[in-house]
């Protein structure tokens, strides 16, 4: 049992972020918890955010993420893609007010061997923080195969959205919420995600404010990468 690709090896690791992307993502923390100003050291962060989401990107940084979790050091170019993707859900284009995902599940996940899927280190709790790592599905899904990633929050929220940091986008994905944890609502039809590429960022607008309690990321569909990944998801308040 077990779906087993050749370029896989038995013992894979995702790539966690740089310290100096953990800093950075405190301090993004620091920003949302409803300060009245920027902290005195904020004049700081547009000096290491240098390159926007969605700048070119090399043919060998791209076919990188086409080979799956890894253990391999990363290129710089890698590394760069990773901490641009970690970091940017708050300072591109200013502040933006999110809400974070306390737990959640899926019903898929990544295992480098015999263990547990909730205890991976591809498992859905590794998509709520930055630099955490990132959520990978098991691979190889069929076609018609529908994978759910599952946010759950502590208590109900009013949002407006969803925001996704993908790893593995999928050919296609749909929202659906719930303001009691029974009755489940699609507040973001089937559609193909908003580029083509492996991992980007993507707003996934609700159709209109909803008061949440859990979130469902359905994904479907194949790509020429075997993965579905999510490297962080929060809420759009």
């Amino acid at each position: 049992g077990g779906l087993r690709l050749p370029w896989l090896s038995s013992r894979r690791m995702p790539f966690l972020a740089s310290h100096a992307s953990d800093l950075l993502a405190q301090q993004s923390e620091w920003l949302l918890v409803g300060h009245g100003k920027p902290h005195k050291s904020a004049w700081l962060l547009p000096d290491v955010l240098q390159t926007r989401l969605g700048s070119s990107r090399s043919s060998s940084c791209y076919a990188s993420f086409l080979q799956g979790p890894t253990t391999d050091v990363p290129s710089k170019c890698v590394q760069q893609k990773h901490k641009d993707l970690l970091t940017s859900f708050t300072f591109v284009g200013g502040v933006h007010f999110h809400a974070p995902i306390d737990s959640a599940g899926t019903t898929s996940t990544y295992v480098t061997g015999s263990e547990h899927p909730d205890v991976s280190a591809f498992s859905a709790k590794q998509a709520l923080k930055p630099g955490s790592g990132y959520w990978c599905s098991k691979g190889g899904h069929n076609p018609e195969e529908v994978v759910t990633w599952t946010g759950r929050l502590r208590q109900r929220r009013p949002c407006t959205g969803l925001k996704v940091s993908w790893a593995y986008a999928p050919a296609e994905v749909r929202v659906r919420s719930t303001a009691d944890g029974m009755h489940w609502d699609e507040v973001v039809g089937w559609h193909k995600p908003a580029k083509p590429d492996v991992s980007f960022e993507e707003d996934l607008v609700f159709d209109r404010p909803r008061n949440v309690m859990q979130v469902k990321v359905e994904m479907r569909g194949q790509s020429p990468w075997p993965y579905f990944g999510i490297n962080q998801a929060v809420m759009m308040m």
